[in-house]
């Protein structure tokens, strides 16, 4: 925070095609500087139907989270996964994003203005060369969470580092977290327990007052080095990732992204995808409720409702930046392009293999630093042997804006085949499970995320609330330790167990009944 007053202008932006609306807006707010960056791609190439969307909350400077913007759905089109193993591409492009900053610093090319090279010769210290040049380390205290969507045909992989979130509305106004927080205080013990051993203390909880509202974070340091972090994970942040007697994934901050995948049914409304800006004033179910709400109104604008929420991140004294995708309803029914693109973990077809895909060129649209750039949906492709490719252009260089994006009708290359999950015993559909993959220490069952368990069980065991406090089942899922637990009803119940005297025997008998002994944490 360090303005007097807070810049309230927004950027806003908005697109659609056959399957999505999205809107995105984003503000300074009572940041010094814009900090955060944003990739919204209707069309991320001409041979797929993928879409693509990442908020990339910067810290440090604004640099790491505006390279993320640039390049991050870049490296995926070109990971050689691209097309038969989405999955594993997103999972190792994050770990490539943290390896290009490493390596020189060409990537801030990308994101500084030059003119003609003289600035950036000027900044590097060219006319100093008899000084003796220090070995290029990376951003030491610069760095970026990431959180980002990508849809392909009627299914959806999120992926996320650091605290930026991506929450899903279902049928009702229902919130479920799509990915959470990596945080040393909220997320897992295995989580706090790695960055204290690669060195990293709590300087404690610090409680700030913006607008009379009070944040409340926990700064983390390395050592005795000054300035902090308050996430586990992100881009960037060296500082904190070279510790020589600890492996790259046992540093105090690492870059292993948490990565779920999902079917879209009919039943889901919407995502919002945002930076912390909003998730420090603001929870998940409130967000949803109120654009829930919103939406519900005759007349109501996706354009208003996403400034309105955008609003909600003043008080935290941050930036704030929303991207909110709303799912037409039916577009997802019958619509699946290369299931297999999504790998053995998301769908039982067999995977077919298609040639990597080299990034298309057109310009920097909608791959922006948040305070100036728009969506772009024009891209180059070519046929060959009956397949359409992303073809690079003639000036795909590291200077150049490249981003792959193309523009594909809304009848062309679409796969009519039907993805919609039912139970061969009623046919009724029920909740897609979803898969969760490479997901920290989570003990969640292999095919399902928490929020989903939790609903099948409510459906089998039919338990409307706690026995104990007497809390409704829909207030528990929204609870961030029960939510991750495979039981959610039975984890909160524990919780209360000291305040009953008879509870374990009521939990006891519970777990007998329901057969689900130990399917909590």
């Amino acid at each position: 925070m360090g303005n007097s007053l807070p810049v309230e202008s927004k950027f806003t932006f908005e697109e659609e095609n056959d399957r999505i609306k999205y809107v995105v807006s984003s503000m300074q707010g009572w940041g010094e500087k814009m900090e955060d960056a944003h990739a919204a791609i209707l069309n991320l190439d001409d041979a797929t139907s993928t879409s693509f969307f990442g908020v990339y909350d910067g810290h440090g400077g604004a640099e790491v989270a505006l390279y993320c913007a640039k390049q991050f759905h870049i490296e995926l089109c070109n990971h050689e996964d691209y097309h038969n193993d989405l999955i594993n591409a997103l999972d190792n492009v994050f770990l490539s994003m943290d390896e290009n900053l490493q390596q020189s610093d060409a990537w801030r090319e990308l994101v500084i203005p030059h003119d003609n090279g003289c600035m950036y010769f000027l900044k590097a210290g060219v006319c100093a060369k008899p000084f003796p040049q220090a070995t290029y380390t990376g951003p030491a205290y610069e760095g970026s969470t990431a959180c980002v969507v990508v849809i392909r045909g009627n299914q959806m992989i999120v992926g996320h580092v650091g605290d930026s979130r991506c929450v899903l509305s279902r049928q009702g106004g229902l919130a479920i977290d799509l990915s959470f927080d990596h945080k040393p205080c909220t997320r897992t013990e295995s989580e706090r327990e790695r960055v204290q051993n690669a060195g990293g203390r709590s300087l404690g909880l610090r409680c700030e007052q913006v607008m009379g509202n009070y944040v409340v974070k926990e700064q983390w340091v390395l050592g005795d080095f000054g300035g902090g972090v308050t996430i586990s994970r992100s881009i960037g942040d060296f500082a904190f990732k070279k510790n020589k007697d600890l492996d790259r994934e046992k540093q105090m901050l690492v870059c292993d992204p948490d990565i779920l995948a999902d079917d879209i049914t009919d039943d889901m409304e919407f995502l919002v995808i945002a930076s912390q800006g909003l998730w420090s004033c603001v929870d998940s179910a409130d967000v949803v409720s109120y654009i829930h709400d919103r939406l519900s109104v005759e007349g109501a604008e996706l354009r208003v409702i996403c400034e309105e929420v955008v609003e909600f991140g003043l008080a935290s004294g941050e930036n704030t930046t929303v991207i909110l995708v709303q799912f037409k309803p039916g577009a997802f029914q019958y619509q699946l392009v290369d299931p297999a693109g999504f790998g053995t973990a998301v769908s039982n077809i067999a995977s077919t293999s298609a040639a990597p895909a080299g990034a298309s060129d057109t310009s920097d649209e909608g791959v922006m630093a948040d305070s100036c750039a728009t969506a772009d949906t024009s891209g180059s492709a070519r046929a060959e042997s009956g397949e359409l490719v992303p073809t690079p252009s003639a000036n795909n260089t590291v200077t150049d804006e490249v981003d792959p994006t193309g523009t594909v009708a809304a009848d062309d290359k679409v796969d009519p085949n039907s993805s919609a999950n039912a139970d061969a015993d009623d046919g009724a559909p029920k909740p897609s499970l979803g898969a969760v993959i490479e997901s920290d220490e989570v003990a969640l069952d292999a095919t399902a995320t928490g929020h989903q368990v939790a609903v099948r069980q409510q459906e089998e065991f039919d338990p409307k609330k706690c026995w104990i406090c007497g809390k409704g089942y829909k207030k528990i899922l929204l609870e961030p330790s029960s939510a991750r637990a495979r039981n959610p009803l039975l984890a909160h119940a524990k919780t209360c167990e000291s305040e009953d005297k008879k509870a374990k025997k009521k939990i006891t008998k519970y777990m007998m009944k329901a057969n689900v002994t130990n399917q909590y944490h």
